[in-house]
């Protein structure tokens, strides 16, 4: 019984030496305190995991905001002579739509000795890769959402170059089939 008496255990007070047993009332007021003060309790329990929930979201959307919401410094437009190649939700130049994997998209012609200058946008909520075998695959570069990066190089060997990404996205599949073709 834990160090009370039986007549504790069965809600009889002792006053005096008399034995008095609580009244009805009296025990259900003695429950409702309780009861309030556990409710208050987890009331503040819940309000103070709502708030610390709601500032690490926030803190979490300034950061993906700071670090994906780059404003564009170039121009997604195609230079002049050039080439524009746009990475979306539906891949390179919505390669999706061209048949890729099983078909090349995008294709690029250009001749030996030209230089080549082309713009990469990406209007994707995700991060693309770039990369052009034999000329832009020794590092790899992101184009973050919302970005764009220009790229240019002299088309010094002759042949078929793959055109890739270089980073794991859910639109990978769809951005390994492009092509540069150098012809002399």
């Amino acid at each position: 019984m834990g160090g009370r008496t039986p007549a504790e255990v069965a809600g009889i007070k002792v006053e005096g030496g008399e034995q008095m047993a609580d009244s009805h009332s009296e025990r259900l007021e003695r429950q409702k305190r309780l009861t309030r003060t556990k409710l208050s309790s987890l009331r503040w329990r819940v309000i103070a995991t709502v708030a610390l929930v709601a500032m690490v979201g926030i803190a979490f959307g300034v950061y993906a905001y700071r670090t994906y919401q780059i404003p564009n410094s170039i121009p997604c437009v195609r230079p002049a002579g050039g080439f524009l190649i746009i990475a979306s939700s539906k891949g390179y130049n919505e390669s999706v739509d061209h048949g890729v994997p099983q078909t090349h998209w995008p294709v690029i012609n250009v001749q030996l000795g030209q230089t080549v200058n082309m713009v990469v946008c990406n209007t994707d909520i995700q991060a693309h890769g770039f990369q052009i075998a034999h000329y832009f695959d020794s590092t790899t570069n992101v184009v973050r959402p919302n970005q764009s990066q220009r790229f240019s190089f002299s088309a010094n060997q002759v042949g078929t170059f793959q055109i890739y990404s270089g980073i794991f996205d859910s639109l990978e599949a769809f951005e390994q089939s492009g092509q540069l073709i150098v012809s002399s």
